[in-house]
């Protein structure tokens, strides 16, 4: 999974911070963000330069005291090219720093004069130089929260979004009236959509189709982590919806499939190191969608199409589904943020 050299942590425990921009660092942690810098822009977008260099362990300092406590050590951390900050800085460190103690951030704080070892200051530097390369907090922690559970996650796949829940919200009001709701979960990655599906619908089977074999590998971790068996998820590889087996009758079909438009495709930062097979929806990001709403045509007389979408997409896909789908009801619905973001189609 991505480069050979770089280390995956994978951690167990279940505290995991969602990195959400209104969420503001206290104390010592609010120092550090301000000692690494402000301004750029958070784990969503890219550093405005990626340094393609292996690494780096800190030198060693023969004059660093055996422990610091955290204000010490934080004030301590050596200065880091300021190409590479981001206003999420100070949030992302604390969240490297509570990974690497094991605790939840009100034990954090109230730990915080508490000192640090030696190999826990090295560790953390450690952490810290990974993050500022450009390589995804939740590559380097292993694993990332979505829709109140925690998903493993690495190169081989995205890094689950927090207005994917919305996606999983609808399907959910979608798949509400089918006593055994059959759905099928288009480009799963993760996992992360159709575990949560089958957790929060327990009569409904999810058949999860991925064109990624190693993708595949970490949803069937995911299922395991999550106790969902092969009778509630079916993992299955191949395009679209093309290995679902044709006897089965689909009630649901819900996508987040590729939609960033080629020339868009960032070259720099953390989005630049998660699959571009996840990322690339051909010249105008809708090239795959497309070619899944010809599927459900053929595929589905009755039932519900949904897909989550990208900024500015919502009239261009809404004109297809209309000329494809005569006599469709399609609603195209907001994220928090206000941006159009999935699109649901109702069969006559």
């Amino acid at each position: 999974m991505g480069e050979d050299a770089r280390e995956e942590l994978v951690v167990e425990h279940a505290d995991a911070a969602r990195l959400d921009d209104d969420i503001r660092v206290g104390g010592a942690l609010q120092n550090a963000a301000q000692r690494f810098g402000g301004g750029g822009i958070g784990d969503g977008a890219g550093v405005r330069r990626r340094v393609d260099v292996a690494v780096r362990l800190p030198i060693e300092d023969p004059l660093m005291p055996e422990s610091f406590n955290i204000p010490e050590f934080v004030a301590k951390v050596p200065p880091i090219d300021p190409e590479h900050l981001h206003r999420n800085i100070g949030l992302e460190a604390e969240v490297l720093l509570r990974d690497l103690l094991d605790t939840d951030r009100t034990r954090f704080y109230l730990d915080i004069d508490e000192p640090l070892s030696a190999a826990q200051q090295k560790r953390f530097q450690y952490l810290i130089e990974r993050r500022l390369t450009g390589e995804p907090t939740a590559y380097i922690l292993g694993r990332r929260e979505f829709y109140g559970r925690d998903f493993l996650v690495g190169p081989d796949v995205l890094v689950p979004r927090p207005e994917t829940e919305l996606l999983v919200e609808k399907t959910l009001e979608l798949a509400a009236p089918y006593p055994s709701p059959r759905i099928a979960e288009v480009g799963t990655g993760s996992g992360a959509v159709a575990i949560s599906l089958a957790l929060e619908l327990p009569s409904a089977t999810v058949y999860a189709t991925d064109l990624s074999p190693r993708a595949l590998e970490v949803a069937a971790a995911n299922c395991k982590r999550h106790g969902v068996g092969r009778h509630r998820v079916a993992l299955l590889l191949g395009d679209l919806l093309d290995p679902v087996p044709g006897e089965v009758d689909i009630d649901v079909v819900v996508a987040n499939l590729p939609y960033v438009a080629t020339p868009d495709l960032p070259q720099t930062g953390p989005v630049s190191r998660e699959p571009r097979l996840a990322l690339d929806g051909g010249n105008d990001g809708l090239d795959h969608v497309r070619r899944l709403c010809r599927q459900v045509k053929e595929r589905l007389p009755v039932g519900c199409l949904l897909l989550e979408i990208g900024q500015g997409q919502a009239g261009p896909l809404t004109g297809f589904l209309h000329r494809l789908l005569p006599g469709a009801e399609v609603e195209v619905f907001p994220d928090l943020a206000g941006i159009d973001r999935v699109a649901c189609v109702r069969l006559p």
